[in-house]
């Protein structure tokens, strides 16, 4: 899989560069923008590539912006019908329980600001995932017409 992302990391870091000046000269972070991996490459199009794939366009994404900005990856969950133990929370839970409809999705947002704050502030921190990884990973989880509706997020470090 490495070499597939080599060859097409080009067009995809041009990619994330236009949608991510698109979104900070915008503003498009306060209306919630953002830009599922599907739309970055074919490549990503295939869910068995989501996770990874998000993991790695989340690296080139990061490595590209502005100091003042920031970004995640959001990861939609299956939805539950009871609420998530945290200490089942794991990469292989993650990508067995990664929702069939919604590919991730990158964001953009600046690092001071109030959507900074707010999103973070919903989110709960996981550190057992986070110390391991070169990333902080957050959850979320909220009760909507019987039954819990879960995400995860990867911000880089």
């Amino acid at each position: 899989m490495n070499g597939y992302y080599r060859i097409n990391k080009q067009r995809c870091l041009q990619k994330l560069e236009s949608w991510s000046k698109f979104m900070i000269q915008g503003q498009r972070w306060k209306l919630y923008d953002d830009i599922h991996v599907d739309e970055v490459s074919k490549v990503f199009q295939a869910r068995n590539r989501w996770f990874h794939g998000g993991l790695f366009l989340l690296d080139c994404l990061s490595k590209k912006l502005d100091h003042a900005y920031d970004c995640f990856l959001g990861i939609p969950l299956l939805e539950a019908r009871c609420k998530t133990d945290l200490n089942d929370l794991n990469i292989d839970y993650i990508k067995k329980n990664l929702h069939d409809m919604t590919p991730p999705s990158l964001y953009v947002f600046p690092k001071e600001g109030v959507e900074h704050d707010e999103w973070l502030g919903e989110w709960i921190f996981l550190d057992k995932l986070s110390s391991s990884r070169k990333w902080n990973v957050y959850f979320s989880e909220r009760y909507e017409y019987d039954e819990f509706v879960r995400n995860v997020f990867f911000l880089p470090k």
